[in-house]
């Protein structure tokens, strides 16, 4: 656990429909998020991983995140969990993940339907 004062940055990806999975709340670029009670990981906390491959484990959606954890943060090996978060950006990184699925190759682009690798 960190000092209430100070901050840890980190990467969290939400929804596709920029909702909070914990309370349906809107996802808002600036905004600051709260949560009452103890954190504990995996059960209550905003959650988010200093190492962006720890997050992707975790995504549901392209949709990613960099945010300001305050407030009681608890770290644990791949991820965090803390009793504030603020997002400072976002962005849809899925042709970012198509590109590094390819491992460098360009994605198809005959069928903009397709997301198989160029060969």
């Amino acid at each position: 656990m960190t000092a209430p004062t100070d901050p840890t940055f980190a990467w969290h990806f939400v929804p596709s429909n920029m909702k909070l999975a914990h309370s349906n709340e809107p996802v808002e670029l600036g905004r600051t998020y709260h949560v009452k009670g103890k954190i504990i990981p995996c059960e209550n906390g905003l959650h988010g991983s200093i190492r962006l491959l720890n997050a992707l484990q975790y995504s549901s959606s392209s949709m990613l995140t960099r945010c300001r954890y305050d407030g009681e943060i608890v770290h644990q090996s791949d991820k965090l969990v803390a009793s504030e978060r603020t997002i400072l950006w976002i962005g849809d990184i899925e042709p970012i993940l198509h590109e590094a699925a390819c491992g460098g190759r360009s994605m198809t682009m005959t069928d903009p339907t397709t997301t198989r690798c160029a060969t």
